[in-house]
């Protein structure tokens, strides 16, 4: 009897995974209308959550869970709509708790801002020698800002700001730094080498804040690069960065695909 008993349970268990209609429940409504999709109902699956947010104090287990849970949301870039999109549409689809979907979305909508910088409103940026003017184009103090915050030989923020007006004053008049530039601007302050790929670093890599610009529309963002995890040894794989211009201030993470380059240090 009480095998028999210990039979049904188990039979039960085994149902409540792999049953179709999700005792009575419509499985639509826990799949993402996406191809390659998970349900949260999936025992195989462990539940993923946590609770520190601030990448500045992220353990190698904090950037696990994060990875996993950014693998479960099932990223990809869209060219169509010049943006990141998502699999899934809640952590319940994919047995992952609010918080840490709704971060992970969060961390890849700051990319999509940037990216999208091009078609944004007008904003105000400083130039040389005049009073700041309304021009529709990326703030340029996105450069000082991510040299002053690197994380090897970083000047002051006005150190770097005196650099770069110096040059934009003989570059352009509208005030901006034409990207092949920025790599001289950083060596006026350490050695670095300049990169349009990851594909030298074959496992996980510390990029110290190191530099990186950004696709933005027809311009481009400068942020600091903090870690590189790759997925292969083609160069793909997610950085995670920091962001320190103006209205753009957070973190994220981006693929190498959507960087301009990246100025890592000799």
């Amino acid at each position: 009897m009480i095998v028999l008993y210990l039979i049904t349970i188990y039979s039960l268990m085994v149902y409540s995974c792999s049953s179709d209609d999700f005792f009575g429940l419509d499985e639509t409504s826990y799949i993402s209308e996406t191809k390659n999709t998970r349900s949260a109902t999936n025992c195989m699956t462990p539940f993923l959550t946590m609770s520190n947010f601030d990448m500045d104090t992220w353990t190698e287990q904090d950037y696990y869970i994060y990875n996993e849970a950014a693998d479960r949301v099932e990223v990809t870039f869209s060219k169509e709509l010049n943006r990141y999109v998502y699999g899934a549409k809640c952590g319940e689809d994919i047995n992952v708790s609010d918080s840490l979907f709704n971060f992970v979305i969060e961390m890849y909508e700051q990319t999509n801002n940037i990216i999208n910088l091009g078609n944004s409103r007008k904003i105000v940026r400083r130039k040389l020698n005049s009073p700041e003017q309304v021009i529709s184009s990326v703030p340029y103090d996105c450069v000082p800002r991510a040299i002053s915050n690197m994380g090897q030989g970083k000047p002051s923020y006005e150190q770097a700001m005196d650099t770069c007006d110096y040059y934009v004053a003989h570059w352009r008049d509208d005030g901006g730094i034409p990207a092949k530039f920025v790599g001289g601007l950083i060596k006026k302050f350490t050695s670095v080498t300049t990169r349009t790929d990851l594909s030298c670093y074959t496992t996980v890599t510390s990029l110290n804040k190191c530099v990186m610009l950004l696709r933005g529309g027809s311009f481009g963002h400068a942020v600091n690069a903090e870690k590189y995890y790759p997925q292969d040894n083609s160069g793909n794989g997610r950085i995670f960065y920091h962001s320190y211009g103006q209205s753009l201030t957070g973190q994220g993470n981006v693929e190498p695909s959507e960087m301009i380059a990246i100025y890592t240090f000799n």
